[in-house]
């Protein structure tokens, strides 16, 4: 067993065992020699967002990955929001003013916090499968080069959900003036939460694409093979397969 699991929900830690021998000197080379953080590091920005969000509750001390139960109420406060966005809508239905044709403008709006509930709960009862997949990217001591583009990335979409919150919102034709106020929470939850899902769930293949990066320039720059070199790249190709395997579970 390469790992250890401890306790439940709320106390749940996997620690990766510690290797050393001349095999991992050797697969040194593959790596760039420019400068390289590990994962969690390096993902730190979306994180810290998805913390916030209520669809990361997964926390490191002292090199270990746990379920962090303080976390867990950033969880709480999203359901509520998802519920407060649902129910002032199912109101307005049916004692509000609207048009048949606002109705159906609003309808994705319903759909879009569905959804964003579906995908939140899954990422949560799969925390820790995420764990197990930070433990072998720690265990293999795979790194990256800093992203300079998630920060941006998140203003972008902070932006984005602001326009299209105001564009919607504030169009009389699709909402009546008085309802402004119930409205602008929803419609900026609804637009900036799949955003984030998506970034969230793609920051984790960035090691993956880093790992089969290096393994291409790494065999492009061998001009000899020989056995050790095989097997070098061998199993650090077979790392990156059962990388990507516990990924797409």
């Amino acid at each position: 067993m390469y790992w250890r699991f401890i306790g439940k929900l709320g106390g749940s830690t996997w620690s990766p065992r510690s290797r050393d021998s001349s095999q991992e000197r050797r697969e040194e080379n593959i790596k760039d020699g420019k400068r390289e953080i590990d994962l969690a590091t390096a993902n730190k920005w979306i994180h810290t967002v998805a913390t916030l969000a209520g669809f990361h509750i997964i926390t490191r001390k002292e090199n270990v990955y746990e379920i962090s139960r303080k976390k867990l109420i950033f969880t709480v406060l999203f359901f509520c929001n998802i519920a407060y966005a649902v129910g002032i809508f199912y109101y307005l239905l049916f004692h509000g003013k609207f048009t048949w044709l606002q109705l159906v403008l609003l309808f994705p709006a319903v759909f879009t916090w569905g959804s964003c509930s579906y995908s939140c709960i899954l990422l949560l009862r799969r925390s820790r499968m995420i764990i197990h997949f930070l433990c072998i990217v720690e265990k293999y001591k795979l790194t990256i080069k800093a992203p300079k583009y998630f920060p941006w990335t998140m203003g972008i979409i902070i932006v984005y959900a602001s326009i299209y919150t105001t564009c919607l919102v504030v169009s009389k034709k699709v909402i009546p003036y008085e309802y402004y106020p119930y409205f602008i929470h929803p419609t900026f939850l609804s637009s900036i939460m799949p955003a984030l899902i998506d970034i969230y769930v793609l920051s984790f293949t960035t090691v993956i694409v880093a790992s089969l990066q290096k393994l291409n320039n790494h065999i492009r720059s061998t001009s000899m093979w020989v056995t050790e070199e095989i097997t070098t790249v061998a199993k650090f190709w077979l790392r990156i397969h059962r990388l990507l395997d516990k990924y797409n579970e």
